[in-house]
């Protein structure tokens, strides 16, 4: 996220979306299961490794990402609103995410040693991203039943530079239960973190993206008996050449 105006056009997925309920259960007082190890290998061998922990709350605490060597942490306020996010590298300047939500507003900062970046969110009710603004480009999304449908991305002008559309199946996401505020999930995947895991109930199935860069991705999942994925095979292709790459999820249970 240190440089999200170039992530847009590389970026695998962006999606904005996740199920709140009580914390800690089901709703019901039953177990739940979190997202603790994410493994992403592609054909060549390329591996990269994320491992997560969460609060009392199910909310995210800390992203380790090995094979970068860099922890994310996650800071929030008393009425459980997100504050503020940092990256800290082991080798490097850290970069330091801050937040402040007036209603269905969000005014996001980043700072990345002298270099500062604002942005503007604009949330619908069910707290799902609707708009993002910032100074080069801006994006609009459009949902069903809590799944992005669509995503594009345009240019100040009003020019549509991107479009992502997203297909999903019936089944749980792997951080179906996850308790972070959904509108920053969304921005954690500008970046890939848990490509290409929908934050809904539903896994997505599909992606197709149109513009600068024009590519399809097909996703195919195993699952555990309690219809939670634990692998993933995805296949993309773009400019006549196809790549394949496998995922693997792990849990906590709590």
């Amino acid at each position: 996220m240190k440089k999200i105006v170039t992530i847009i056009f590389t970026t695998n997925l962006i999606l904005f979306g996740c199920v709140e309920k009580e914390q800690g259960a089901n709703g019901d007082g039953s177990k739940v299961k979190l997202l603790s190890t994410y493994v992403y290998e592609d054909e060549t061998g390329h591996i990269e490794t994320k491992t997560f922990a969460y609060d009392k709350q199910n909310r995210l605490t800390k992203i380790n990402h090995h094979r970068m060597e860099e922890t994310n942490t996650f800071f929030y306020n008393n009425s459980g609103d997100l504050i503020k996010f940092t990256e800290e590298p082991r080798f490097g300047a850290a970069t330091t995410h801050t937040f402040i939500k007036n209603g269905n507003i969000i005014h996001g900062t980043v700072e990345f040693g002298k270099d500062i970046e604002t942005y503007t969110i604009e949330l619908n009710n069910d707290g799902l991203i609707v708009k993002y603004t910032h100074a080069n480009f801006w994006i609009a999304n459009k949902y069903e039943n809590g799944n992005l449908l669509e995503c594009t991305f345009f240019e100040p002008n009003n020019t549509i530079f991107q479009k992502d559309t997203y297909t999903y199946d019936g089944m749980k996401s792997p951080l179906y239960h996850c308790q972070t505020p959904k509108w920053f999930l969304g921005l954690l995947l500008l970046e890939g973190y848990f490509f290409p895991v929908s934050l809904k109930n539903n896994p997505i199935q599909e992606i197709s993206v149109e513009g600068i860069v024009t590519y399809k991705s097909d996703i195919v999942y195993t699952y555990d008996d309690d219809g939670y994925p634990i692998t993933a095979f995805v296949k993309t292709t773009a400019l006549g050449r196809t790549e394949t790459a496998n995922i693997s999820f792990t849990y906590i249970t709590k």
